[in-house]
């Protein structure tokens, strides 16, 4: 992938015990109380937008009530009617690059 971690990064601020992230793919959009909530993010603000493999994408950093995306930077884009998301916890620079890293691996099988 190209991308080397800071010797210091650790994931989470305040060194919890476990650390997640999510690659989503999902027809349609997202909205509270639709199929795809489990991806909504409805308190957040954009914080940045790049490139995905040559679509335009937009950061997002998720609110505390934001069902799986609570307190994560998300970056989403979308293609030919599929809406993308990569998630991890916390807005950091480096946590922005790597969700846009690893956003830019992906690619839709089927």
């Amino acid at each position: 992938m190209g991308l080397r971690r800071p010797t210091w990064y650790v994931g989470i601020p305040g060194g919890a015990p476990s650390n997640h992230l999510f690659v989503i793919g999902v027809r349609g959009g997202t909205f509270v109380g639709g199929s795809n909530e489990f991806a909504t993010c409805p308190e957040a603000v954009v914080i940045g937008r790049t490139d995905v493999r040559h679509r335009t994408a937009m950061f997002l950093a998720c609110g505390g009530e934001s069902e799986l995306n609570s307190g994560h930077v998300v970056i989403r884009w979308r293609v030919r009617g599929l809406l993308y998301e990569v998630s991890l916890h916390n807005a950091s620079t480096v946590n922005q690059r790597i969700a846009e890293t690893i956003a830019d691996s992906v690619v839709r099988v089927g």
